[in-house]
């Protein structure tokens, strides 16, 4: 079961359809987004954070601004948080390449990436998440990202 959520981020469309598929479709998990600050603008980002999480409606959501290296910053919070899968967006095809491979190095937990493309209800259907291990990588139609339990139990082991 997922408990804990971390969202990457980076106020770019694909992350802000990330942080509404993992409010909507991923159950009463707590979720964490987390953005990472290249400079000291705390205060702006943390107020955007918190706008996109009132936005949301989910229950339990909180706000995080990192600071540092993206990929080492967000790696390091989910391990801090014990999240259970990290999500990021992807624009087009390729943009959470070097995000997706850096996290899948350093992180033993899933993370899912969601298509920009799955908040377009004509679309939604035909949205993919991909699961890394640092290992392997599925696919998976988004209409079976609910049911994340099997698939979960299914990767245990897999790191």
């Amino acid at each position: 079961m997922i408990n804990r959520i971390l969202v990457a981020v980076d106020f770019r469309q694909a992350s802000l359809a990330a942080a509404r598929f993992a409010a909507t479709q991923l159950g009463a998990a707590e979720i964490e987004l987390a953005h990472v600050a290249e400079h000291p603008e705390v205060p702006n980002a943390t107020r955007s954070l918190e706008g996109l999480a009132e936005t949301l409606g989910a229950r339990r959501i909180a706000v995080r601004v990192l600071q540092g290296p993206r990929i080492p910053a967000l790696a390091e919070r989910a391990v801090a948080f014990k999240a259970d899968v990290v999500v990021v967006g992807c624009g087009t095809a390729g943009s959470a390449g070097a995000t997706l491979d850096g996290l899948a190095r350093l992180l033993a937990v899933p993370v899912l990436v969601v298509p920009a493309a799955v908040t377009e209800p004509e679309r939604r259907r035909e949205a993919v998440g991909v699961l890394i291990d640092g290992s392997r990588s599925r696919s998976y139609p988004a209409s079976d990202l609910p049911a994340w339990g099997p698939m979960q139990n299914r990767l245990k082991g897999v790191t």
